[in-house]
């Protein structure tokens, strides 16, 4: 994997937000050239890096597009890039980082879907697998003191718990608790297999240093994340889609569709609810956003 690019100022610049615009206006001015006519409605839809994008044309271009769609979004990249560096760090205290995968088995990730399950499934009114209402879980993973070796237990609770600095304090939101530990796709972003690290291992820690610190430099093996939390917030500033002031894009009209799902391994779920309730607080009583999570 090469990222060249993001030693390049504007190239960051352009994947941060301002291609949005651009590309917008470009497409405007070709729908306009060959049908003589503007188009009537305009909508923005993407998913991860795509649903932050989306994100970010509500916040930074809330003239041009009637609605968007934010699936799954990065919209706290550059924080949620710290809560990979941080799994990693984790799950290296109990394993060699070239067996990342052995730090949990299947089988421990089957103990905790199944303990969840069997405490948080009803909660929604319906046994089926599905712990929707997430919310209303409570559910405490000491439970799983002797089902999982008490290392394994720590680990997992660290990582489910979120980054936090050497202070305590949280640098990115933890993840609610659910049956979707168990998933493929969980496991290959948090621990990866023997035939393939995880994802945060190869994709996350090495795009952290090189598009979100600054300056550019590989993340330490030992990090210190009060220092990256801050060595991060200067692309963040204009990377992350996070404002909450969306009072022009809604007073318009413009509406967003937001979902997510609960057992994401690398947006957390906990952290756009968060942003959900910011946003409908400080951008007024406008029926601007609604959400679902899955």
């Amino acid at each position: 994997m090469t990222l060249d690019f993001a030693a390049d100022q504007q190239a960051r610049l352009d994947l941060a937000y301002a291609s949005i615009g651009k590309v917008s206006n470009t497409a405007k001015t070709l729908i306009s050239t060959y049908y003589a006519a503007a188009p009537e409605q305009s909508y923005f839809m993407g998913c991860t890096n795509g649903g932050r994008e989306a994100m970010m044309a509500a916040q930074r271009f809330p003239l041009e597009f009637d609605g968007v769609v934010a699936g799954n979004p990065g919209f706290h990249l550059s924080r949620a890039a710290l809560g990979g560096v941080w799994d990693v760090t984790q799950w290296a205290k109990i394993a060699p980082r070239d067996e990342m995968y052995s730090a949990l088995t299947p089988e421990d990730l089957d103990a905790v879907a199944e303990e969840n399950d069997r405490r948080c499934d009803a909660l929604d009114g319906l046994e089926d697998g599905v712990v929707a209402a997430y919310r209303q879980c409570e559910f405490d993973p000491e439970v799983l003191r002797g089902q999982l070796d008490d290392a394994k237990l720590d680990a997992l609770i660290a990582v489910m718990s979120g980054a936090v600095d050497g202070q305590g304090n949280q640098v990115y939101m933890g993840w609610p608790w659910g049956p979707g530990v168990a998933a493929e796709g969980w496991r290959a972003w948090k621990l990866g297999a023997e035939q393939m690290p995880a994802m945060h291992q190869i994709l996350t820690v090495p795009s952290t240093g090189a598009v979100f610190m600054t300056p550019p430099q590989q993340v330490p093996l030992d990090p210190d994340f009060a220092a990256m939390a801050d060595e991060v917030s200067d692309v963040g500033g204009y990377f992350d889609a996070d404002e909450t002031y969306l009072t022009t894009f809604a007073q318009k009209g413009g509406k967003m569709v937001v979902f997510q799902g609960i057992a994401d391994p690398i947006f957390s779920a906990s952290d756009i609810a968060r942003w959900h309730d910011e946003a409908e607080r400080n951008s007024g009583p406008n029926d601007l956003c609604s959400s679902d999570a899955t």
